[in-house]
């Protein structure tokens, strides 16, 4: 809801929301070593981990579904804001946090724009570039990739949601 959230707080949506990416970035960084913040696309954080073993892909869910609880019960709490806005923003209830987790196995074809990749070598991509500015910027496209985003736009408020092929794994172990 950081839209209707913006339109109620429309001066001070910008640091609460920081806040509220602060605090996520702290606690999955916290609890998942190898895991990496990709990208913000307008109120989503989107992280990324390498799998080593099988037995933290459960393990992982678990952490990502307690860490979201948690910043929910803040968010209620009204910690993330001033104390002058406190009461308000408890009252209207408005933000809150949804999640969704996806698994995709990715081949690193290096530069996509060398015509001896075969992108038949995998269903979904993994690109690393350098910005005119020279920082990393790395990218991931595919099948899988795109199902996960379906995934999480299906999910609601203060709901973990998966995709198939991860429940699948995670319940047969």
């Amino acid at each position: 809801n950081s839209t209707a959230y913006k339109t109620v707080n429309y001066y001070g949506w910008a640091q609460v929301l920081n806040l509220v990416f602060k605090k996520l970035r702290e606690k999955v960084n916290q609890k998942i070593n190898s895991a990496e913040l990709w990208r913000i696309l307008g109120d989503e954080a989107i992280f990324i981990v390498k799998i080593r073993e099988e037995n933290d892909l459960g393990e992982y869910v678990k952490i990502i579904f307690k860490i979201m609880l948690e910043i929910i019960e803040e968010l209620k709490k009204g910690n993330f804001f001033k104390s002058d806005d406190r009461n308000l923003m408890k009252l209207q209830n408005i933000l809150s946090l949804k999640a969704a987790a996806w698994i995709a196995v990715v081949n690193n074809v290096g530069n996509i724009e060398d015509d001896k990749i075969s992108l038949q070598e995998g269903d979904n991509i993994f690109e690393k570039y350098q910005s005119q500015d020279g920082n990393s910027i790395f990218e991931f496209l595919g099948n899988d990739i795109d199902t996960g985003f379906r995934v999480a736009s299906q999910t609601q408020e203060g709901r973990l949601a998966l995709s198939y092929e991860l429940a699948y794994l995670i319940s047969q172990k």
